[in-house]
């Protein structure tokens, strides 16, 4: 384990430490919360889920096709826990959030539900599965208790994307076999691009980059089953206490999001196989920046450890 932290420390040592993020937006968990879901498009349908996870209720949108545009709306009214800190230090409960789905395609028959869904968690910060479709687009809007949008102000409020595996595999449909690879093609990568307000951060020691058309994923295979480290999911890291909380920032990557909306696109690049490799994807908006190590960044004459101000690091990083 120590061998495997030392060789990882300086992943991305360029990106983000936690120290750097002044987050002044929270989405806490919201027990008590209840949603109303409207169907914005006839070819979706609202059904029962069946699905048992976590500590909420689901509730299943049925895709009856790919579908282009807004499929579905959800309303999340008595929250309590939920709140935003205004750049003049004002707290602002969020008392309503609402999310639209948008823009998901069919890819059912590669996968392992018969039909293209979405499950929309009724507590707002459990998250949505996706399943049949390798995409959705997630728009969110937060109001007060007056009925008022909030807005939220640059470089105060970050939603941290957590849990972006990847795997990749050396031939095509090779994980039929065993056949996984550190880099190759690719088999199943998640991803979070930002829309609209909103731009993506590496997290220093992640194994997540931020790409040429904003996607936050990683290049390579970060799950441990299929390479040398502790022999669990590097992303999640639930199986050992020493890394339960520490190492989350491994599969992380974090979107700035600012205005009175954003747009986060949440993907799944399952490759070119006969059959897609675990179909089913959740996601969640968390603001819980994950503990980052401090990693050890180069100078022109020196090397050593630093953190620094958000406002002068947003404004030198290339990403």
């Amino acid at each position: 384990m120590a061998e495997w932290r030392a060789a990882h420390l300086n992943n991305n040592p360029n990106g983000l430490t936690t120290a750097d993020v002044q987050q002044q937006l929270t989405l806490a968990a919201e027990p008590d919360a209840k949603v109303d879901i409207k169907i914005l498009d006839s070819r979706a349908t609202l059904t029962a889920s069946d699905r048992v996870f976590w500590d909420t209720t689901w509730n299943r949108v049925n895709l009856s096709t790919a579908i282009s545009g807004n499929i579905a709306q959800a309303t999340y009214t008595n929250l309590k826990n939920s709140y935003y800190v205004d750049k003049n230090g004002q707290k602002h409960l969020i008392a309503k959030i609402v999310k639209v789905f948008s823009n998901t395609d069919d890819v059912a028959s590669k996968s392992d539900t018969s039909i293209p869904l979405l499950d929309i968690g009724t507590d707002p910060s459990r998250g949505v599965w996706y399943d049949g479709t390798s995409g959705v687009t997630e728009t969110d809007t937060f109001y007060d208790a007056d009925g008022n949008v909030i807005n939220l102000s640059d470089n105060t409020a970050y939603i941290a994307v957590t849990s972006l595996n990847s795997l990749y595999e050396s031939s095509k449909d090779g994980w039929t076999n065993g056949n996984f690879a550190i880099s190759g093609l690719p088999l199943h990568i998640e991803s979070a691009t930002p829309i609209s307000n909103g731009k993506a951060y590496t997290l220093a020691g992640s194994s997540v980059t931020v790409h040429s058309n904003g996607a936050l994923y990683a290049d390579q295979t970060n799950n441990v089953t299929y390479q040398d480290g502790p022999s669990i999911d590097q992303t999640t890291w639930k199986s050992d206490k020493d890394w339960e909380e520490i190492a989350k920032y491994y599969g992380a990557g974090i979107i700035a999001v600012h205005g009175d909306s954003f747009s986060i696109r949440f993907a799944t690049n399952f490759g070119d196989n006969d059959r897609n490799y675990n179909s089913g994807i959740w996601y969640t908006l968390d603001t819980i920046i994950p503990q980052t190590p401090t990693p050890t960044r180069q100078t022109t004459s020196t090397s050593y450890h630093y953190n620094v101000s958000l406002a002068n690091r947003l404004n030198s990083l290339i990403t």
